[in-house]
């Protein structure tokens, strides 16, 4: 998710076809094993959003996936689009190690999916704190209010 929405994304809350997406999101922010996040990072002249447009997901460290495929017609039928997905225990585990550890800025290799998945959801709410102090982050991962993106 783009911690900066495109114009694009704000304009499509008010559609009346898509608007359900955007009060689903919101509603999500009230659990707290839901973080809404964005890679974010501290330069000398303020903060800058850090555009990823790869998407992963790693599941009980058994598979994962990663590409540019979004789940729209238009990335299966006419986008050239490509994602990599892999059943493999130790593949998917490391995968998922290596995405936690750069984006929460800690080590997670002693830590089961779920554990590190939690601390790095703290880390992406003290980082959001951070930002708004102007106090270094930790890693990138900076939380965004659900209901207030893309407005």
């Amino acid at each position: 998710v783009p911690g900066d929405p495109m114009t694009e994304l704000a304009a499509a809350r008010a559609h009346p076809g898509i608007a359900a997406a955007y009060d689903a999101l919101a509603a999500l922010g009230a659990y707290e094993g839901f973080c809404l996040s964005a890679p974010c990072i501290r330069r000398e002249w303020g903060y800058e959003e850090v555009y990823v447009h790869a998407k992963t997901a790693v599941v009980d460290d058994r598979w994962a996936t990663i590409g540019s495929t979004n789940l729209v017609f238009s990335s299966f039928r006419g986008d050239t689009e490509m994602n990599v997905s892999f059943w493999d225990v130790e593949v998917a585990r490391a995968f998922r190690v290596r995405q936690v550890d750069e984006q929460g800025g800690f080590p997670s290799v002693g830590m089961d999916g779920r554990a590190a998945i939690t601390r790095l959801m703290e880390v992406a709410r003290e980082n959001s704190r951070r930002r708004m102090a102007g106090e270094d982050l930790d890693g990138f991962a900076c939380a965004i209010d659900p209901a207030g993106w893309a407005t």
